[in-house]
């Protein structure tokens, strides 16, 4: 089952409030888990529109959550950002399978504009429908 919700994994506990409260900012529903085990239990039984993936924690790390999440065909199409505190240089080394993005830990600025790209809801209100044009009267001459 897919849901409309970003996943936040990163095991800074710090890390998560910051992302939740501006996930929330931006008026996107969203959960949290705080490695990578629970995360990939939490994406079985309730599939996230987006992922926001921490890649340095223990025991399972966010490599090894992408390995997983791509070897599943319920789950290798979920858009990932990766949101690390890698350096630049580090970041442009990575060659990570099915990673959308790479952002680095606080730039809050180039997730604002990601997150939406990915997410099939915009952040303004629909459109309104257009009013449908009434058939035109027949005038009689007499």
């Amino acid at each position: 089952m897919k849901s409309d919700y970003v996943l936040i994994v990163d095991d800074d506990q710090d890390a998560r409030e910051i992302l939740s409260v501006f996930v929330r900012s931006m008026k996107y529903a969203y959960k949290t888990a705080s490695e990578g085990a629970s995360a990939l239990k939490q994406i079985q039984s309730d599939v996230p529109s987006l992922i926001l993936l921490d890649l340095m924690m223990p025991v399972m790390d966010g490599f090894a959550v992408l390995t997983r999440l791509r070897s599943d065909p319920r789950t290798r199409h979920i858009p990932v950002i990766v949101v690390t505190a890698c350096s630049q240089d580090q970041i442009n080394m990575l060659k990570l399978p099915g990673v959308k993005d790479v952002v680095q830990k606080g730039k809050l600025a180039t997730l604002r504009n990601l997150i939406p790209q990915y997410l099939q809801t915009e952040l303004k209100p629909p459109e309104p429908l257009p009013v449908k044009d009434k058939p035109a009267s027949i005038i009689h001459m007499n």
